[in-house]
């Protein structure tokens, strides 16, 4: 499962990246991936 994480959460980034990229989204994005990167790994 840990295998599958990595690459589910890039395309996950890679898509919302690509979807609209300015200063503020890339902040946010950065932002909300770490989020749910820790909750993702509490569990």
């Amino acid at each position: 499962m840990k295998s599958y994480f990595p690459d589910t959460l890039a395309i996950k980034f890679i898509g919302k990246y690509r979807a609209g990229s300015s200063g503020d989204n890339d902040a946010k994005l950065m932002k909300g991936v770490i989020m749910t990167a820790f909750t993702y790994l509490k569990q």
